[in-house]
């Protein structure tokens, strides 16, 4: 996959040759830029997918919202949403920024491949700022639900896609988020010849299906066994 497909996908830019301004043979690989998210009014499940300075909600999701916007994250441990993150301007706060839900500054981290629900009291957009990452990114898969997304800011198919293809556990489910019906769709499933004349992924109907996330979509997994999913990407 060429740096041309995230140029597409994603609006970003490929940073190099930058001698002139270190008058030295200077360069970098990185690909840098910034990937917009729609958010709906009420909940968008979305992922961060490029790495900045830290991981810190104030780093991952920015600062320009209309209060009111709210994060929820996953906690594997519990099999719940913890509380929410809220992001407050100064019509409502003393200092424009994100809360918990004691009032006191967020310290709520969010990782690359790690879905969280994003809750807004009106359409917007939220606007990811960073660097791709180049490399083998390991998200883990627990027992029972996890909220992941794809480390890179592509659209693939995550069933047949090599570099980014979802680790084939028999039963792994997939469950992506409805934005209009504020639903989960139906979840499309890994099958091994056991229970399937050919393995593969199936939809709720027991037809071949492909899991295929829009850039920033996050979506949940479900699985009986503890595993990983390992996408990468490396500018060629």
């Amino acid at each position: 996959m060429r740096t041309k497909a995230l140029v597409l996908t994603a609006a970003l830019v490929a940073v190099g040759a930058l001698s002139s301004m270190a008058q030295s043979n200077v360069y970098s690989l990185n690909v840098v830029g910034y990937v917009n998210v729609p958010l709906v009014s009420g909940y968008t499940l979305v992922t961060a997918q490029l790495s900045g300075t830290n991981n810190s909600i104030a780093t991952v999701m920015g600062a320009s919202f209309p209060s009111g916007v709210a994060v929820f994250k996953w906690n594997a441990a519990s099999q719940s949403l913890g509380n929410a993150d809220t992001w407050y301007n100064t019509d409502v706060a003393p200092a424009a920024g994100w809360y918990d839900s004691n009032n006191n500054p967020s310290t709520t981290t969010l990782s690359l491949g790690e879905s969280f629900f994003v809750n807004s009291p009106a359409a917007t957009n939220v606007t990811f700022i960073g660097t791709v990452s180049q490399a083998t990114n390991t998200v883990p898969i627990g027992i029972g639900y996890s909220f992941v997304g794809l480390t890179v800011p592509l659209s693939a198919d995550l069933t047949t896609n090599s570099t980014y293809t979802l680790p084939a556990i028999p039963g792994l489910a997939v469950f992506t988020f409805n934005t209009t019906a504020q639903s989960y769709d139906n979840a499309i499933t890994y099958y091994d010849t056991s229970v399937a004349p050919v393995a593969g992924w199936y939809d709720s109907n027991n037809n071949p299906a492909s899991v295929i996330p829009k850039v920033g979509q996050g979506f949940l997994l479900n699985s009986t066994v503890t595993g990983s999913w390992k996408p990468s990407f490396t500018v060629q």
